[in-house]
């Protein structure tokens, strides 16, 4: 069937035009409302005149060409079993229409609109789906391929609440060559099966990006991200531009980001198996950025407030690395298996955490590898904490380990009345009930005998009361570079100010200069009251000296005041430890330097533990501590008369200040069996140790059972805290694992709660603890503030 009309137009207003085989117009304007036009091949040709087909329909069961001025496909349909191709020079409309290909669909044309389209039957679809436009308005529309979609717009993409899909592969590009094209995809979705592939001018970024396999996304603008990007496989996404994420930016293989500049916001995600962040730049992180392998590079990284940095193998060069905190909560920089840092200089400041559950490294690159090699300018560890629990290496030129906030105030310790007595000429006093002064002369004079047998008539008796104040620390906020494994060090010059630096393996390394430094703190006594001087006093019998002397006692009273006696004292603020190895084995000082404070050891020596307040309590009185801080217990001798026990025995209960770490989240409520979580996407949901083995050993009674302070990677820190506020080591005696001393603390502590029949949650008393032959760890109920000031009894 041939239809011509010398140019004129050709009215098929709620017509039929049909033809069976190839079906060829050629025309003027083509008016095809509410019309139907078919063939079993279709060519239209309109010349300079446009086609009508509005709630038309063009159909083809073969292929269909259609050339024509303009195309007004509103409502209308254009089908075809074959190939199609559609020229419409000026525009193309098909608002609320269908243009479907059954294999190839070729449109081109200036400007495509596709708006209100996303319903079945509505919209641009096809096998195959090319597009070459200047503009193309998709909003509320559809363009759905099977397999390839090829989408080449050089101005402007506009795909709010739209949808672009791909079976296999997507492709939006410039087709200029000049990547001018901008999209807008405000709630709208660009999705391929297999791969998608966006290069753009900018691209608004509050819809989706999905590929079930890679994508790849190259912008030249600055990319504000607030919508979803996924990918299963590979997700390139690069900006010549700053990046700023609020949102997931996640693959399951991997995910390569580019950027002058970036930003991840409180509420994103950067996340893959392996996770490439190359920024030339600043990168500003306080989201999460997580991997199976985590790499990032930038000239500056500020991991700030809640921002979290994960990876298994977690590998950082920066120029400076700032890890830090805002608005009472401390960023965390933790890997799973390793951590490599390459910087020239970090700042871990304020509660923020570096942690790496085996080894660490930090110097000054990385390497092909990803290994941190050569040597850091500085490193800055204030009131924050560096752990590494296998081996830590840090080689950087100065290293400043230093306390934020050492508080502290002299307090009176002791007041307490005395009676003593010392022999003239001699220095030693005895207690006045030890001393026996019953044996009196002819003349009644007295005289002392001393418990030592020493005796004399001439002797002081003193009256006073002790007074004793000492300066104690209220607060302190140290920092911490702990080690399960060995701590190797190697710096011109180290600096340990009222801080911890302790290894559970050697400490180890060479240091050009030491500065171990610890605030010391007075301990006053002063004495007040009387002395009496008791002596053999000889009179003259009269003034001529006729008669002898009259012998008699002689006693003197005066007033006793003493100048205050003032004796330094450690405060315990600093830890320089080595857990394991001899004396001096493995660390070199060429230029030891004496502290401000402190002289720094000589070597590395492993102490016994440290001297803390002592506590003086009746025998069967539960001992309840304040949190956080350590004692020692003086039982008194009646409870370890008989005994082989060591009379002082040192306790301390965890720190239940709840954590301002971002690795850590507080979930008040009775949902939860514990109060402090440890952020699932670090953990992955592994089970760690915890308390509730022991609580489900000692009790079955729920009543009995209170949530737990925190699960268990938070309370095996606490233990390990613990441990080293007592002991000043990393591990005790016999043990060089956390989670294996953890499990035989709490096995200890059912056996010795079991034989005694404790209740858990109840603090040991003095006399319980009098029975103790190992160290153990008990359950003891504790009341909790939470943030909003209300309170909650953990165990």
């Amino acid at each position: 069937l041939t239809l011509e009309t010398d140019g004129q137009l050709l009215d098929n207003q709620q017509g039929r035009i049909l033809g069976e085989g190839k079906t060829t117009v050629t025309s003027g304007t083509l008016d095809n409302r509410q019309g139907h036009l078919q063939g079993g091949q279709l060519v239209i040709q309109t010349g300079q005149a446009g086609t009508d087909n509005q709630n038309g329909k063009l159909l083809s069961a073969g292929r269909f060409t259609l050339t024509t001025h303009w195309l007004d496909n509103r409502h209308g349909q254009v089908q075809a079993v074959g190939d199609t191709t559609l020229n419409a020079q000026e525009k193309t409309d098909n608002t609320g229409g269908l243009m479907r290909g059954g294999s190839q669909l070729t449109l081109n044309t200036t400007q495509l609109i596709n708006r209100e389209t996303t319903q079945p039957d509505n919209g641009v679809e096809a096998q195959h789906l090319t597009i070459n436009a200047r503009q193309v308005d998709n909003t509320g529309g559809a363009l759905r391929a099977a397999n390839h979609l090829q989408a080449q717009v050089s101005h402007t993409l506009n795909n709010a609440q739209g949808l672009i899909s791909a079976g296999k592969q997507l492709t939006v590009d410039d087709r200029s060559g000049h990547t001018s094209l901008v999209i807008d995809n405000r709630q709208g979705t660009l999705i391929a099966g297999e791969q998608a592939t966006i290069n753009a001018h900018a691209l608004s970024g509050d819809g989706q990006l999905l590929s079930q396999g890679d994508m790849a996304v190259t912008l030249q603008q600055d990319f504000h991200h607030t919508g979803h990007t996924a990918a299963n496989g590979t997700l390139t996404l690069e900006t010549a531009g700053n990046l700023t994420n609020d949102r997931a930016i996640v693959a399951g293989q991997t995910v390569q980001l580019t950027a002058k500049n970036l930003t991840n916001t409180q509420t994103a995600e950067i996340s893959a198996g392996k996770t490439q962040v190359n920024v030339h730049d600043t990168l500003n992180n306080t989201g999460l950025i997580d991997g199976g392998l985590t790499h990032l590079t930038a000239n500056t990284l500020t991991n700030t407030g809640t921002g979290r940095i994960y990876g298994d193998q977690l590998a950082l060069q920066t120029g400076t690395l700032n890890n830090t905190a805002q608005d009472g909560k401390a960023a965390v920089i933790a890997a799973r298996d390793r951590l490599d840092i390459g910087t020239g200089t970090l700042n871990n400041q304020h509660h923020a955490q570096i942690d790496s559950v085996g080894d660490m490294r930090i110097g000054g690159q990385l390497d092909n590898t990803l290994k941190a090699t050569g040597q850091a300018r500085e490193l800055n560890n204030h009131a924050a904490t560096i752990e590494a629990g296998r081996h830590l290496t840090i080689n950087a030129d100065q290293i400043n380990n230093t306390n934020a906030g050492l508080v502290t105030q002299v307090v009176e310790t002791e007041k307490s009345p005395h009676h003593d007595a010392v022999l003239r000429g001699q220095t030693t006093r005895y207690d006045w009930s030890q001393v026996d002064t019953s044996h009196h002369n002819k003349y009644g004079v007295h005289e002392a005998i001393m418990p030592d047998g020493s005796r004399s008539d001439n002797f002081d008796e003193y009256q006073y009361t002790r007074t004793v104040r000492e300066t104690q620390v209220t607060h302190s906020d140290p920092g911490k570079m702990l080690a399960g494994g060995n701590l190797t060090l190697n710096s011109a010059q180290v600096t340990n100010h009222d801080s911890q630096i302790v290894a559970g393996g050697a400490l180890a390394g060479n240091i050009g200069e030491l500065h171990n430094m610890a605030t010391q703190g007075e301990r006053i006594t002063t004495e007040t009251g009387s002395q009496t001087r008791w002596y053999v006093k000889k009179k003259k019998r009269n003034k001529l000296g006729i008669g002898g002397t009259k012998t008699s006692q002689g006693k003197d009273t005066t007033g006793y005041t003493p100048g205050p006696v003032t004796e330094t004292i450690d405060l315990n603020t600093l830890a320089w430890q080595d857990h394991t190895r001899p004396p001096g084995t493995d660390i070199t000082i060429t230029d030891r330097q004496t502290g401000q404070v402190q002289q720094a050891p000589t070597a590395v020596k492993p102490v016994a533990g440290i001297n803390t307040p002592s506590l003086v309590l009746p025998p069967g009185q539960p001992l309840v501590l304040p949190p956080g801080q350590p004692f020692e217990l003086s039982l008194p001798p009646e409870t370890v008369k008989g005994q082989t026990v060591d009379p002082v025995i040192r306790v301390v209960t965890p720190d239940t200040r709840l954590p301002d770490n971002s690795l850590y989240t507080v979930q008040p409520g009775s949902d939860s069996h514990y109060l402090v979580e440890t952020d699932p996407k670090f953990t992955q949901y592994k089970p760690w140790l915890g308390s509730d083995y022991m609580q489900q050993q000692l009790t079955h009674d729920p009543a009995l059972v209170h949530k737990r302070l925190g699960d268990g990677f938070y309370e095996q820190r606490l233990v390990r805290e613990q441990i080293t506020q007592l002991t000043g080591q990393r591990y005790l005696p016999g043990y060089n694992n956390d989670e294996a001393q953890f499990k035989a603390l709490m096995d200890a502590g059912v056996a010795f709660g079991r034989e005694q029949q404790l209740t858990p949650g109840v603090a040991l008393s003095p006399a319980q603890m009098a029975l103790l032959t190992s160290d153990i760890i008990w359950l003891t109920n504790q009341t909790v503030t939470l943030p909003d000031g209300t309170t909650e009894v953990v165990t």
